[in-house]
């Protein structure tokens, strides 16, 4: 039982001394802006880093070298740094350690009177130029010949440009991967006086960041309808806000999406997005482009191609059911045909009928009414028409049966 303490003991000894040891301490947990932040700590030799990171912003990220006395680290602050919370972290590839401080302005380094002027609006899209201009003033009285700084996307300092009387501007192209949400857009300025005394200001406003929208110019397809049996051309140019285009450095992919059909765009030497799409099917087709980038922007494009079907593509779509159809119309026009038929021949008879009769009945007027007709005449009129009759009767007879058994 013992030997197993024992044993146990030496193992957490051995682990501990082969375990990364890093501590970090600050002289005082608040500076003013100006001071030299003064740290101290331990940490194992080879590659250690100690960082200052603010709101997002990195102010500082520099090497460190460890002995066995640990190190020392000092930090000069400037009226160039931005005040407020600090986060200080020492880092080693497998561990790491940190202090919270503040760093505070005071009335020198917020002397000066800092507007922004532009931009009017702060919500940016990645790869949006944004004009940045603000004016810098002492007493109301403008400031020129001073250090003007702001802060990027990615922590980067700035100089904006003297415009004069107090002026201080840039036009700034928000990064296509800049980080999106909230952004703090920071600006800080100092100058020295006459006197050799610094004097600064500092003023910041909230901002977000979204994904870019990309512009779509299309030059393909051109014409207004194509043939289903056409190879349709598409050709276009994909644009950041800031009109840099799309190109392969940062491209991920550009798809067309037309009907239940994907393809994929390629780029030409011209940096043009190219391919070709052929239909499946006739009608009007929205074909939508979809264009993404490394840093997860996504846009939609949408473009209306009419296709039209030529008579060999019409006969293959629809020729079986035009073939139903004229053997159906076939089928009852001659049933339809035959039947009126069968029935304007039942009315001629009839009418047939009807006249014969009449003659039968003007030739017995004649005969005996009137007294006007030889006999032997009279006879064989009569006879001939009674004959008629009898025939008649019989077609009629033949139609009518004809007709009910098609009923």
């Amino acid at each position: 039982m013992i030997f197993r303490k024992a044993l146990i003991i030496v193992l957490l000894l051995v682990f501990a001394a082969f375990t990364p040891a890093l501590l970090l301490k600050s002289e005082k947990n608040s500076y003013s802006k100006g001071d030299s932040i003064v740290l101290s700590g331990f940490c194992d030799s080879g590659e250690n880093r100690i960082s200052a990171e603010t709101e997002g912003k990195i102010v500082f990220d520099e090497q460190v070298i460890c002995d066995v006395k640990g190190f020392k680290f000092s930090y000069p602050t400037t009226f160039l740094d931005p005040s407020g919370s600090w986060k200080i972290t020492l880092s080693s590839p497998e561990t790491e350690s940190s202090v919270l401080l503040r760093v505070e302005p005071t009335s020198d380094s917020a002397f000066f009177r800092i507007t922004f002027l532009s931009p009017a609006e702060f919500n940016f899209s990645r790869g949006e130029f944004v004009f940045v201009s603000v004016e810098v003033l002492d007493a109301g009285e403008p400031v020129d010949n001073a250090q003007v700084v702001f802060f990027d996307a990615f922590s980067r300092k700035i100089n904006l440009k003297n415009s004069g009387n107090g002026i201080y501007d840039l036009n700034y192209s928000v990064p296509y991967n800049a980080p999106t949400g909230q952004w703090n857009l920071l600006v800080v300025a100092q100058k020295e006086t006459d006197s050799g005394k610094i004097i600064g200001g500092e003023r910041k406003i909230p901002a977000e960041i979204s994904p870019a929208r990309f512009d779509f110019v299309i030059i393909e397809p051109s014409k207004p309808a194509y043939e289903q049996s056409d190879a349709i051309p598409f050709k276009f140019n994909v644009f950041y806000p800031n009109g840099t285009k799309l190109d392969s450095t940062n491209l991920k992919q550009v798809e067309v999406i037309a009907g239940d059909q994907n393809y994929i765009a390629e780029l030409n030497t011209n940096n043009e997005y190219v391919l070709s799409y052929i239909p499946n099917q006739s009608g009007n087709i929205d074909a939508r482009i979809i264009a993404t980038d490394t840093a997860g922007n996504e846009s939609q494009y949408s473009v209306q191609v009419t296709v039209t079907c030529p008579i060999t593509c019409f006969l293959k779509n629809w020729g079986l059911i035009i073939l139903v159809f004229v053997l159906v119309v076939a089928i009852i026009t001659r049933l339809f045909y035959h039947k009126t038929k069968l029935n304007l021949e039942l009315m001629r008879l009839k009418s047939e009928k009807e006249k014969t009769t009449q003659l039968i009945k003007n030739l017995q007027l004649e005969y005996f009414g009137k007294g006007i007709m030889p006999s032997s005449s009279y006879k064989s009129n009569l006879l001939n028409y009674k004959s008629k009759l009898i025939e008649i009767d019989e077609q009629l007879n033949q139609l009518q049966k004809k007709l009910s058994e098609e009923k």
